[in-house]
């Protein structure tokens, strides 16, 4: 029983690289719709939300520090 939720386990660190691996196919978007779902919880400064966007999207080529701003 217990080997069974470790490879579930795997399975699911296998997907998420997978998915992490793929280009994006609309950067904009995903900081928008990122900061939406921020915003819907409680309100944030721009600051704060530039922080948490920056570290959200960090190890994304496709989401330089530049496009966040914009979006913001």
């Amino acid at each position: 029983m217990e080997n069974y939720h470790h490879s579930d386990d795997a399975a699911r660190e296998l997907e998420s690289e997978k998915r992490s691996k793929k280009t994006p196919k609309n950067p904009p978007r995903d900081i928008r719709l990122a900061a939406m779902n921020l915003l819907a919880r409680r309100e944030h400064g721009y600051q704060e939300l530039y922080s948490k966007l920056s570290s959200k999207f960090v190890k994304s080529e496709h989401h330089p520090p530049a496009l966040i701003d914009n979006q913001l």
